[in-house]
């Protein structure tokens, strides 16, 4: 049986989803499909202010964008307890340094922190008017945070700005991803996703003596070159073993936090780490003072972290799911070093498990 034209209610969820994921052609498409159909009086104030939070939303997104094409290469920027450097911007994609490893953002991927960085550079955050787009941003985005959305909205009206017409969109429950959404009528709806939750397992005595303080170290930038150091006074064991750690905000870059043991040849690792803070990685870093190493991206809150490396050759796993491997241009495949993760400073996170084989 074919399946039926999507409702009105659904086309309207679709906007919201599409604009959710940064998808504003999508977003386009079912407006454009909703402005040709005759709506009730209802849904018709909800077109309406969705069409016109979309032309905010766009306008948002070139600021973005032109912010972004008037970054010069070896530009520094700080969002939130980031520091990286600028190695290129184009065609809406951005490559950044940080940590001695490149990463790479779209339009579609950058973290809120760097989206909110580059639209403030073209609009005037005290701006009353700017407020209203950078509000936008908050209440319509899958990243978005849209207590902040009410806070800059209520800002702008007190500062003149007419929002009346799209401060109701909050009171609207948050778009579902497309693949969340319910299946359209006669369709199928797709098999249930088992949920992927990462267990915290209890520590044995073995795991215990893994996480002791003085089993890990520290690696920092100086102005010159990598230094590694005990942790000291950044970690502590919790009362059941874990090891929590925090960085001082008067770090002057990301901290590497490494299991102390050097790797020289074959190894596989596996470790579960909580409380993370968005923008980190983990892998094997350099056991010299040079740049370099092998990594993943981490999630903001919970990892569990699968890493291998055999032959020269590296695999992992986050959260169960496998992921590419980043290299710094030259490292060795065969790198000397040690397994960990970035911290920046100002922020913390906890070892709550660790296994190594391998040497």
């Amino acid at each position: 049986m074919a399946a039926e034209e999507e409702t009105p209610r659904q086309l309207l969820d679709g906007v919201r989803a599409a604009m959710s994921e940064r998808d504003l052609p999508g977003a386009e498409a079912k407006l454009k499909q909703v402005a040709a159909l005759r709506l009730p009086e209802e849904l018709g104030v909800e077109a309406e202010r969705l069409q016109v939070l979309f032309k905010y939303l766009i306008d948002f997104w070139h600021a973005v964008d032109d912010a972004g094409k008037r970054l010069q290469a070896g530009e520094h920027l700080t969002f939130g307890d980031a520091h990286v450097a600028v190695i290129e911007y184009g065609n809406g994609r951005i490559v950044v340094r940080a940590l001695g490893q490149n990463r790479r953002y779209t339009l579609k991927t950058m973290p809120t922190k760097l989206v909110m960085k580059l639209a403030t550079r073209t609009m005037n955050p005290k701006s009353a008017a700017n407020k209203v787009f950078l509000g936008t941003y908050h209440a319509l985005d899958a990243k978005g945070d849209r207590g902040e959305a009410r806070r800059l909205w209520d800002e702008a009206q007190r500062g003149g700005e007419d929002v009346s017409q799209i401060m109701p969109e909050l009171s609207v429950a948050a778009a579902a991803p497309e693949t969340a959404r319910p299946p359209l009528p006669g369709t199928s709806p797709p098999p249930p996703t088992p949920p992927r939750r990462v267990e915290i397992p209890p520590l044995s005595a073995t795991g215990k003596l893994i996480l002791a303080v003085d089993q890990w170290t520290s690696r920092r930038r100086t102005a010159t070159q990598w230094v590694r150091s005990p942790l000291g006074e950044m970690a502590s064991n919790t009362r059941d073993g874990r090891l929590g750690v925090a960085i001082p905000d008067v770090e002057r870059g990301d901290v590497q936090v490494l299991f102390a043991r050097k790797l020289t040849a074959n190894f596989g690792c596996r470790v579960l780490l909580t409380e993370l803070p968005p923008g980190q990685v983990f892998g094997i870093f350099p056991g010299s003072a040079a740049d370099g190493g092998h990594v993943v991206p981490l999630p903001e809150g919970t990892a569990l972290v699968e890493f291998a490396r055999f032959a020269g050759k590296y695999r992992a796993r986050v959260n169960r799911e496998e992921v590419a491997v980043e290299s710094t241009e030259g490292t060795p495949a065969t790198l000397e070093g040690f397994v960990g993760f970035s911290l920046s400073p100002g922020t913390g996170a906890t070892v709550a498990a660790f296994e190594l084989r391998g040497s």
